[in-house]
């Protein structure tokens, strides 16, 4: 496969796994907190990356679906804990 762009510019895997759910959490957080027990949960993949190239999150620089869909888990992971 190719290195696909969306409509606004990102890798279509970064997008699709990184940036919806963000944007979906952020949509949903007023509610989640007014909630009793409102909880956000997280999925990843057992083929996360290991390591995050942040220079190379879009995968610029030598496209791999494999790679492009590891990072974007891994991204995810990492994001929304640093938001907590």
């Amino acid at each position: 496969p190719k290195n696909r762009k969306t409509r606004d510019g990102y890798e279509t895997t970064w997008q699709v796994n990184v940036m919806a759910p963000f944007l979906l959490t952020h949509t949903l957080l007023p509610n989640i907190k007014k909630a009793l027990k409102g909880r956000v949960i997280i999925v990843s993949s057992i083929s996360q990356s290991s390591s995050l190239d942040f220079d190379n999150l879009q995968q610029q620089k030598g496209y791999s679906a494999h790679n492009a869909y590891s990072i974007s888990k891994l991204a995810v992971v990492f994001g929304f804990s640093f938001g907590s």
